[in-house]
């Protein structure tokens, strides 16, 4: 059995003529389709196999008696078989879409908004309209599989049917899961159970239990969420502006009350402040590092301007010894020359012709 879907207890609503669906609990409902009043039964039709079902009342052992719908016993074969084969396969009949727009209209209504049900607004199917002051909700159901690509399309289409009377929001309710983070669309199941805030659609009971976000206070973002909440409540929320959806990135989006998107919002401002605090210290840091490296380059270039006096030094120092060096070349080449001259002059002297033998010999130039 689909988990989303389960069988009801007891059949209690049908298919009526008009594809009216009826719920045979409502007041004069069982008198009006019972062959007890004269009124013909043959018009209510199974919601899930279309079969033809009759209203019956159980009253044994019971105090007040039970009005259940129950398939026809002139009907061929045996139908409440064929109904659980129906669900096992999940083969649904249309009847309770129809049932769960019917109440969802009838909710809608008691919210005080001007409701049209199954209507068309400029060729595009919408299974309600709900509209009130200059707001206006265009409302699709669908309960049987529908690929995204058809999905987005239509919601563009819905997109485009603006009115420049009103402000125009679309909601999607739907079994498909899959596709409901992408654009705004809750995903619903059937509990047999009752709960607070429930939808009640034939003896079942609508929940929304898909496209939820939740805050995370240890990240500080929204996150999926697994949170359930009645579909009675959820659209009481939503169009009393207590539900939003917000995008959580480019292509995904979540619904959340206002309360967690506050919590949101008071992170995100309390994250704001800190980023500023940090910006504050980076920035005193930048203009500390700043100054320390004005400082470093002012030294660099003291120690620049000392290297190129020390060089400037160096240079003078060697060409000063390379003068030296030329110098003392000279002087040792003066001194090889006194040398010599003082051997020739000593050698004629001990030659025994005196002065007579110094002619001719000249001393060599310089001091």
């Amino acid at each position: 059995m689909n988990a989303q879907w389960p069988a009801p207890q007891n059949m209690v609503a049908a298919m009526g003529p008009g594809n009216t669906v009826i719920d045979i609990r409502e007041k004069g409902q069982y008198e009006r389709w019972s062959a007890f009043k004269g009124q013909s039964r043959h018009g209510l039709r199974c919601l899930d196999c279309d079969q033809r079902v009759n209203p019956r009342r159980l009253t044994a052992g019971r105090v007040t008696p039970l009005v259940i719908l129950a398939h026809s016993p002139q009907s061929d074969g045996d139908e409440d078989e064929r109904c659980a084969r129906l669900r096992a396969s999940g083969a649904r009949g249309d009847g309770w879409k129809h049932l769960l727009v019917q109440q969802l209209a009838a909710h809608l209504t008691e919210l005080g908004y001007q409701v049209a049900a199954h209507s068309e607004v400029r060729g595009q199917r919408v299974d309600v309209v709900a509209s009130a002051r200059l707001r206006r909700v265009l409302i699709r159901v669908e309960l049987k599989p529908l690929d995204f690509s058809e999905v987005r399309r239509i919601q563009l289409r819905l997109r485009s049917l603006k009115n420049e009377d009103f402000q125009d929001e679309t909601l999607w309710i739907t079994f498909n899961c899959d596709w409901v983070d992408q654009i705004p669309a809750v995903g619903i199941r059937f509990l047999e159970d009752s709960v607070p805030g429930s939808l009640e659609v034939g003896g079942l009971h609508a929940v929304v239990d898909a496209g939820a976000l939740k805050y995370s206070h240890m990240d500080g973002v929204h996150q999926p969420s697994a949170h359930t909440v009645g579909l009675r409540q959820f659209m009481t929320q939503r169009m009393a502006r207590q539900i939003q959806f917000l995008p959580l990135d480019a292509t995904h989006s979540g619904w959340g009350d206002n309360r967690m998107w506050q919590l949101g919002i008071r992170h995100l401002h309390a994250h704001i402040r800190d980023l500023r605090k940090l910006h504050r210290m980076a920035i005193a840091k930048l203009t500390a590092l700043a100054s320390e490296l004005e400082t470093r380059q002012q030294q660099v270039i003291a120690l620049r301007a000392s290297v190129e006096h020390e060089q400037s030094v160096s240079a003078a120092l060697r060409s000063s010894e390379s003068a030296v060096e030329r110098s003392l070349h000279d002087v040792q080449n003066r001194l090889a020359a006194l040398e010599e001259w003082a051997s020739e002059v000593e050698a004629r002297r001990s030659s025994g012709f005196g002065k007579w033998a110094l002619r001719g010999v000249k001393r060599p130039p310089g001091p």
